[in-house]
C-alpha cells in the first residue's frame, strides 16, 4: 500500500500567484509524489509571506495531519515552507507529532548531521535573502517618494489619482 502525502506550495502574494510559480511547484510536487509511489491526498496553497508562521492553508494542512495518517508533505523548496528558521523548528515539530515529515523537491536533507547543518545553511541564506529584498525595496520606496515621484501600486494608480506618462 502506497504512503499518503499532501502538497504545500506557497508564494508571497497574490500577483505572484497569477503567474507561473505556483503551477510549476505544484507539477514539481506531484511529480515528487508520483516517483515515490505516494497517494496525494490534499493540495494546500497560500497567498502570504514565509516569514508569516499563521497561514491559513498552511493551518489547514496541519489539522488533515492531525486528523488522519498523512505521512508524508512535499514541498517544491525550503523556502517556500518557510524563510525563518524559528519557524522551521515549530513546523518540524507539528509535523512529528503528527506523525508526518516534510520532503523537499529541490534540497535532499536527510537525518545525518551533514543533512541538518545542509538545511541550516539554506534557510540562513533563504532568511538572509529576504531580509536584503525587503531593504532593497523600501529604499526603492524611498527614493522614489525623495524624487517627488508618486509610489506606484502595481501597474494601476492609487484611487483618486491617474498616472501622466511623460512625468
Amino acid at each position: 500500500m502506497s504512503e499518503k502525502a499532501v502538497i504545500y506550495a506557497r508564494v508571497s502574494t497574490e500577483v505572484q500567484g497569477d503567474g507561473y510559480s505556483l503551477q510549476t511547484q505544484l507539477a514539481s510536487c506531484r511529480q515528487h509524489a508520483h516517483a515515490r509511489g505516494y497517494h496525494v491526498v490534499g493540495e494546500y496553497i497560500d497567498h502570504q509571506s514565509g516569514e508569516v508562521l499563521e497561514r491559513q492553508q498552511l493551518g489547514r494542512l496541519l489539522e488533515q495531519l492531525r486528523a488522519e495518517s498523512v505521512p508524508v508533505v512535499v514541498v517544491h523548496s525550503l523556502d517556500r515552507f518557510t524563510r525563518d528558521r524559528g519557524h522551521l523548528a515549530l513546523l518540524e515539530l507539528e509535523l512529528a507529532h503528527a506523525g508526518a515529515r516534510a520532503e523537499f523537491v529541490i534540497g535532499h536533507y536527510g537525518d545525518s548531521a551533514e543533512g541538518q547543518l545542509s538545511k541550516e545553511i539554506e534557510i540562513a541564506v533563504a532568511y538572509y535573502e529576504n531580509r536584503q529584498r525587503v531593504e532593497r525595496t523600501q529604499r526603492g520606496r524611498r527614493g522614489r517618494i525623495a524624487a517627488g515621484r508618486v509610489r506606484q501600486f502595481g501597474s494601476r494608480a492609487p484611487y483618486g489619482y491617474s498616472y501622466e506618462r511623460e512625468r
